[in-house]
């Protein structure tokens, strides 16, 4: 029988992992519902969960709901913890996104509801905390009309209620007739109403009290009513949610099963799996087959990366973008130990959290190590990690925040490659490319100009690593690399030669660029959500305007003012000290990801980051040309004159 699988979504303290414990106990898979303020509930197993009372990895629970088996998956809330969150998505069924009724729709609920629609997850509301006072369901649900969509519908008792029936109505045809008719035999709707929710036309919202187990049955009714079947797959056997090290050093790959089923021994991604394991709150259970739809870990998988979608012999695709961190900082560790030791526990962290993106620079002493980090409370579960895994002190120094680059206007560059026995030509146009949409590329060459293959390497070039900006060396993102134009030689063209000369056409372009001034430094935005007292809106209001930043609407709930806006992260990242300190406690601030959009105050970031592109050996711009049979440097802004192929 195919297993379905559940993801409980929600900010942080929203009361998720409540809800989790609730629905685990209501069926029969746990005894009793833990707390997390008691530090025992079943899903928060890590030490430093129930320090720090919040989820901070995404934990396994197995249940049954009208004999059909379930996994079901509580993820970190945190905004620090996105990351996290975003690996489970694939392997989602369906998710149930927890919204308070006091504090209602915030910033980051916003930023969740943006990757379930992008991951195309079918989605249920629970509105929670109706016991509370200021709970009010009214409130909530025009909120979630008005910033997320206004395809909800408020379910009071069950899926089966008039206000669905009408909403789905309105959307099909077929339904729309059995409306007219006054058919409401639920037999004959819930196929079309559980199309529309699976395409993601359709919200159902639940409202009740996780902590008091009210409201919750008529959400696992519509669950597993509504929920699609996984069907097998044919040429997809698994989907990479996480990796994990164990303390004896066993490497554990977290998969979602996509295939008919698995077993040991089998192959994934061309590598042999050793076991197969059931993860089930802190216990990992030995099983001998695991069936479609099913969450496993299993050893032996040394290649893969989360994300990754595995066929038998290949990895067929790296998974979904996922948002960036927006700062990086520096890790200090005691100078008596190598660095090389620290270098290789921090390597660990990475395999299981790429989002790290751990570097290592080498020039000053001791080296240094920078990671890319989302927030204070990350960093803080990063030491306590280092300390309790690896028995190693670390600290940080000041964050950095992460600028990209694009330009403004298109520009040619060319890349010449070629030092004795060696040779490769590339000719490319770089273009701006709408806000948000990365790097992209193209090919204008007909193939019996370059041969296809030599083009696919440029292309695989074009993708294997982040190329630096020429005015601070951050990342180059919005653009469209065009292939003009390339040449390889018969007997002398190696795939190495390619990436040599594609990094210089890049790169001189982006010279060019500079010196037209069509380079744009862009920064990080976030969409803010605080709640303050009246009399401190006036600072905050001066203090957004002095950040650059934008108000977008305003309310009140009961005596605190509510506003939500974007602004820079520069501005906002360390701003709810200030606010805490003005408004003596009494202030709330959240933010989330918002994209990144041209800096404010760019003549200033590039001053203090001195980048000095000419200086940047790592990534020349220069090109290399074979002159008496050795290989002659020329400057970038003369190789056009010595290309080979006609500009």
């Amino acid at each position: 029988m195919t297993v379905r699988t559940l993801g409980i979504l929600a900010h942080v303290d929203a009361g998720k992992t409540t809800l989790c414990e609730q629905i685990l106990c209501g069926c029969g898979a746990i005894r009793r519902a833990g707390r997390v303020d008691n530090g025992d509930s079943y899903l928060d197993t890590d030490p430093l969960e129930k320090a720090r009372g919040i989820t901070i990895y995404t934990g396994a629970a197995r249940f049954r709901l009208a004999d059909t088996p379930w996994v079901l998956l509580d993820t970190p809330g945190h905004v620090d913890f996105l990351s996290e969150m975003e690996r489970v998505l694939p392997a989602l069924d369906a998710a149930v996104l927890v919204i308070s009724c006091v504090e209602g729709v915030q910033s980051h609920t916003e930023t969740i509801f943006r990757c379930l629609r992008e991951q195309k997850i079918p989605t249920f509301f629970f509105l929670n905390k109706t016991d509370r006072a200021g709970a009010d369901i009214a409130r909530v649900m025009a909120e979630i009309h008005s910033r997320l969509t206004p395809d909800a519908v408020f379910c009071e008792k069950s899926w089966q209620e008039d206000a669905l029936y009408q909403r789905a109505a309105e959307q099909d045809e077929g339904l729309l007739e059995r409306y007219l008719e006054e058919d409401f035999a639920a037999e004959k709707w819930q196929a079309g109403v559980s199309a529309l929710f699976a395409a993601g036309c359709l919200f159902p919202c639940f409202a009740g009290s996780a902590l008091q187990n009210s409201g919750i049955f008529p959400l696992l009714q519509a669950l597993q009513t509504l929920t699609p079947h996984l069907a097998p797959a044919r040429e997809e056997k698994a989907r990479v949610i996480r990796i994990r090290r164990e303390k004896s050093g066993v490497r554990r790959t977290f998969l979602r099963v996509l295939g008919e089923e698995l077993a040991p021994k089998q192959c994934l991604g061309g590598e042999k799996i050793a076991d197969l394991m059931q993860p089930s709150g802190e216990k990992l259970v030995a099983v001998p087959r695991a069936e479609c739809g099913d969450i496993v870990a299993v050893s032996g998988l040394l290649q893969t990366k989360p994300g990754q979608l595995l066929g038998e012999e290949a990895i067929l695709s790296p998974g979904p973008a996922m948002t960036e961190p927006m700062m990086q900082v520096q890790l200090l560790y005691p100078p008596e130990i190598p660095y090389q030791t620290v270098w290789e526990d921090v390597s660990i962290l990475t395999e299981e959290d790429p989002q790290l993106h751990a570097s290592l620079q080498l020039e000053g002493q001791p080296p240094s190590i920078w990671l890319h980090t989302a927030g204070r409370i990350q960093r803080e579960v990063l030491a306590d990690v280092m300390q309790r895994r690896f028995s190693l002190p670390v600290s940080f120094g000041p964050c950095r925040v992460l600028y990209k680059e694009t330009i403004t206007a298109p520009f040619l560059g060319c890349g010449h490659y070629e030092p004795l026995r060696h040779y490769a030509e590339v000719h490319v146009r770089l273009s701006p490319a709408p806000r948000g949409s990365g790097v992209h590329f193209q090919s204008e060459v007909p193939e019996d100009v370059l041969a296809r293959n030599w083009q696919r390497l440029i292309e695989t070039h074009v993708f294997e690593r982040s190329y630096p900006g020429a005015l601070t060396g951050s990342p180059l993102t919005d653009v469209v690399v065009t292939l003009m134009a390339g040449r390889a030689h018969v007997k002398h063209t190696e795939g190495g030669d390619f990436r040599r000369a594609t990094l210089r056409a890049i790169r001189q372009a982006l010279f060019k660029a500079a010196l037209e001034d069509a380079c744009c430094l862009l920064e990080p935005w976030v969409h803010f959500s605080i709640a303050l007292p009246p009399e401190s809106v006036g600072r905050f209001l001066s203090d957004l305007t002095a950040m650059g930043g934008q108000m977008e609407e305003s309310h009140q709930e009961g005596p605190a003012a509510c506003l939500t806006g974007r602004a820079p992260f520069v501005g906002m990242s360390d701003y709810g000290e200030q606010l805490t300190h003005y408004t003596r406690g009494e202030g709330r601030l959240s933010f989330s990801p918002s994209g990144y959009f041209p800096c404010h105050n760019s003549q200033g970031v590039v001053e203090e980051i001195g980048y000095d592109r000419q200086a940047d050996r790592e990534n020349p711009a220069d090109s290399v040309f074979c002159s008496h049979g050795a290989g002659i440097l020329i400057p970038w802004e003369e190789a056009d004159r010595y290309m080979h192929i006609p500009l």
